[in-house]
């Protein structure tokens, strides 16, 4: 679901707590405002993206890489085509089944398009199986001030599935959201906490409750000085530590090393990602080895506005 290299960094001291705090969320003031981020923003793309085709595992790109040991997990990676438009807007994605070990042939699997209002706000999100049948709809309404606060999800009939309601501070925060099923009922709720770092709010703090408000586990994050997160720590419904990883990245802000740790801080893997990029600072293709072996490759081909 992004940084650089990790020359200075600076912890969150509400980020390096030993468990979660179990309670509601809060907030510190930041003394400035950043702007919200485009859907290209915000998956670390760079320029005038118009498409992205994304493949993986490509039989004939695997050739060229060294030490090939790919998993058979057919399910886990499709092949996509993103566009978006002149504004930074997710507009349209679908996703195809990719060949991996002869699982799958490359078949259409799932669609999704987005609509937009003149303000720039995502109003609806249509699901489609294959041959564009509708599956699901989505709709999204916001306040004056341009805040998501409900996300309503539709069968093909138009009859309520479910429904997320968003609740913010005073920084324009989320620091709430409930789940509710289609009677109306909750069905589960996320707590969301942030510390100040830099002259910057940034979320440290994510638990999950389920019906009676029974907490159902939590993480915790820390940054470096670029926003990038580059600590995660998992904690289970007693509040015990179960996972932490941490996180490298290079110059262009993608991340080159996970390092995954067990209950008692020690390595159970480590993950290494390598680049090659274009011209605009996307990256094209990424391999991925786990202890120096290459269990996934990624490609994208990149078209950009004129």
């Amino acid at each position: 679901m992004k940084a650089i290299k990790l020359v200075i960094i600076l912890l969150l001291t509400s980020a390096s707590l030993s468990s979660c705090s179990g309670t509601s969320s809060t907030s510190t003031k930041a003394p400035n405002e950043t702007r919200k981020k485009t859907d290209l923003e915000q998956e670390n793309l760079k320029g005038k993206i118009k498409i992205i085709k994304t493949i993986y595992d490509d039989a004939e790109s695997l050739k060229s890489i060294k030490n090939v040991c790919l998993p058979v997990k057919c399910d886990e990676h499709k092949n996509s085509i993103t566009y978006y438009d002149k504004k930074g807007n997710l507009t349209e994605k679908y996703d195809y089944y990719h060949e991996v070990n002869d699982c799958y042939e490359n078949a259409w699997y799932e669609g999704y398009i987005y609509k937009y209002n003149d303000k720039g706000h995502k109003i609806e999100k249509l699901i489609y199986r294959p041959s564009k049948v509708l599956r699901e709809r989505r709709s999204y309404r916001y306040n004056d001030e341009g805040e998501l606060i409900e996300e309503i999800a539709f069968d093909t009939d138009s009859v309520l599935r479910w429904k997320k309601a968003f609740q913010y501070d005073k920084e324009k925060h989320t620091t709430h959201i409930s789940w509710h099923k289609d009677d109306g009922s909750l069905d589960g709720k996320e707590n969301y906490k942030y510390a100040s770092q830099g002259g910057r709010l940034e979320k440290v703090e994510w638990a999950w409750y389920s019906v009676g408000d029974n907490f159902n586990g939590c993480k915790t994050y820390k940054y470096d000085n670029n926003e990038n997160v580059i600590e995660e720590t998992t904690y289970n419904t007693k509040n015990e530590l179960m996972t932490k990883r941490t996180i490298r990245y290079d110059n262009q802000g993608n991340e080159t090393e996970w390092l995954n740790y067990n209950i008692k801080d020690s390595i159970e893997l480590r993950r290494t990602y390598e680049y090659k990029y274009d011209n605009q600072g996307n990256w094209i293709q990424r391999v991925t080895r786990e202890d120096a072996v290459a269990t996934g490759l990624v490609e994208r081909q990149i078209v950009y506005y004129d």
